[in-house]
């Protein structure tokens, strides 16, 4: 199974993985991309060179202490990628950080 996971922080990145029976083997790890437009070209390129099965996305919640205009941003990070994945037919799993970031430590 080919997953494409992100992170959308500012510190974030896109991460291309192989899942099989024996764990992960990660495929490419890219910092986040800061235009759109490339997001989308290196999406793009990965699902038409290893067919993603499925795209995992951070959830995001609104968090107290951030200004109105951090939570906006960072719901507008989200909507980029839900469009993306639209726009290439790609199947979105939410995932809460504690359980990426498990998957990955073991």
């Amino acid at each position: 199974m080919i997953i494409l996971s992100c992170d959308i922080g500012k510190q974030g990145a896109l991460v291309v993985g192989r899942y099989t029976e024996e764990g992960l083997n990660i495929l490419h790890i890219l910092s986040m991309p800061e235009s759109n437009k490339e997001k989308m070209e290196k999406i793009k390129g990965w699902h038409e060179k290893y067919k993603i099965d499925i795209f995992l996305i951070e959830q995001q919640l609104g968090r107290s202490g951030n200004s109105a205009q951090a939570n906006f941003t960072i719901g507008r990070n989200v909507g980029v990628l839900q469009c993306i994945s639209d726009l290439l037919d790609l199947s979105i799993l939410s995932v809460y950080p504690q359980t990426w970031q498990t998957i990955l430590k073991s």
